[in-house]
């Protein structure tokens, strides 16, 4: 098979956006104790998660916005910080989000991250089985692996860590879609860069012959000079505004069922 088709974990494969609420408030609050959120005790179910998305839908509405700006865990701290502040209204753009980040220190910004994946690791040890409750991968999309897997070698780029993607794959019955040597994780690197430059020499397939998908439109613009096909997936956790600006600048904005249809 001559073509490969690296895809994003979460926002593109699964519905993370209820485990990230959860594990980011958390860690949130313990970061800020003396936040004005309007929380008194950690979302500790997903019944607690769904609830508060129910009670709160202009915080929800705000998370999802800022959401496409950031990559990294520890920018979940930048995205609660602007929506506790009542700042969330004024980012529009990715500059406005760099700046907003910029006047965190990055040793609190660390600090966070590993509070965030210490409190992911602790929930699916304890729990697995809830976990994953909170992550369903998005309709249609395991049948459509499944379909492009005798199409294309399949690959992964994520900013996950491996545990989670394994345990999300299995859970989905997609696990033998992907060879393990083509999925990265965050601990080779946050690039998507680096993951499509390391997928090239592993698979040995070239980049005009590799198709990319992702949520985010900063990781295109990270990639668009490999010459890789790229495109941004209507279905994850961007905007309109993020669909206007990748066809500006040249990304496919592709459909969950064109998704399906992707040819080498």
């Amino acid at each position: 098979m001559d073509s490969l088709l690296v895809l994003d974990c979460d926002g593109v494969i699964a519905d993370s956006i209820h485990d990230s609420v959860r594990t980011s408030v958390n860690a949130y609050m313990d970061a800020r104790p003396g936040h004005g959120l309007p929380l008194k005790a950690r979302l500790e179910t997903p019944e607690s998660v769904f609830a508060f998305e129910k009670d709160h839908p202009e915080i929800m509405s705000r998370f999802r916005e800022l959401i496409p700006m950031g990559n990294r865990a520890e920018e979940y701290l930048v995205i609660w910080s602007l929506i506790d502040s009542g700042l969330a209204a004024g980012i529009r753009d990715q500059a406005a989000f760099e700046r907003a980040k910029s006047g965190i220190p990055a040793a609190e910004r660390d600090a966070y991250a590993g509070r965030f994946y210490g409190l992911r690791v602790e929930w699916q040890n304890r729990d697995p089985e809830s976990w994953v409750r909170l992550l369903p991968p998005f309709a249609g999309i395991p049948a459509a692996l499944r379909g492009l897997k005798s199409r294309f070698r399949l690959a992964i780029a994520t900013s996950k860590d491996l545990a989670s993607v394994r345990l999300l794959l299995k859970d989905y019955g997609v696990e033998d879609c992907f060879d393990p040597d083509l999925i990265l994780d965050k601990e080779f690197s946050y690039s998507k860069r680096d993951h499509l430059i390391r997928l090239r020499e592993v698979s040995g397939i070239p980049f005009d012959r590799t198709h990319f998908v992702d949520d985010k439109l900063i990781h295109l613009q990270a990639v668009k000079d490999l010459g890789v096909r790229a495109y941004l997936a209507a279905w994850g956790f961007n905007s309109e505004r993020e669909h206007r600006l990748a066809a500006e600048e040249g990304f496919t904005v592709l459909g969950l069922e064109e998704f399906g249809r992707l040819e080498p």
